[in-house]
């Protein structure tokens, strides 16, 4: 990480309906020369959010993803 870095902590429990909208605005966003780095968290969803996530991850370089082993 650099100096000038945006960090975006995206918290997901059970998001899969909205998730890539939301990542695809942060990514979309003007950053006034800064990197970026997103970090979803996901809180033990239900439903897709968490595949949904690792495919975005797994996609584009500055997504970090975590995973909580209980929902918190």
């Amino acid at each position: 990480m650099t100096l000038k870095t945006l960090s975006v902590v995206i918290p997901c429990f059970n998001e899969e309906n909205t998730l890539e909208t939301l990542v695809g605005q942060v990514l979309g966003a003007g950053r006034c020369g800064l990197d970026l780095e997103i970090v979803i968290i996901d809180d033990k969803s239900r439903d897709s959010s968490l595949e949904k996530a690792k495919a975005l991850s797994d996609a584009h370089g500055e997504i970090k993803l975590f995973r909580h082993d209980a929902n918190k």
